[in-house]
């Protein structure tokens, strides 16, 4: 699931988010999401063993779907 607004309020939003976050000395960092089926992971591990699961389940509703 990708979210997008105009670029314009990123803008302005990313030039607000700066300033508070250097105010409170807040720091960003990237993350990576790992995504199966409708589900949204932050640790890979997690993913897999939820994929494992239900695909030794035969009612958990079959292999994952890949997404495009």
């Amino acid at each position: 699931m990708k979210f997008t607004t105009p670029v314009e309020a990123n803008a302005t939003s990313e030039r607000n988010s700066q300033d508070e976050m250097t105010k409170y000395g807040i720091t960003h960092v990237a993350a990576d999401y790992y995504h199966y089926k409708q589900y949204r992971y932050t640790h890979l591990n997690d993913a897999i063993a939820q994929a494992e699961r239900e695909l030794a389940n035969p009612l958990a509703g079959g292999p994952a779907k890949p997404v495009r």
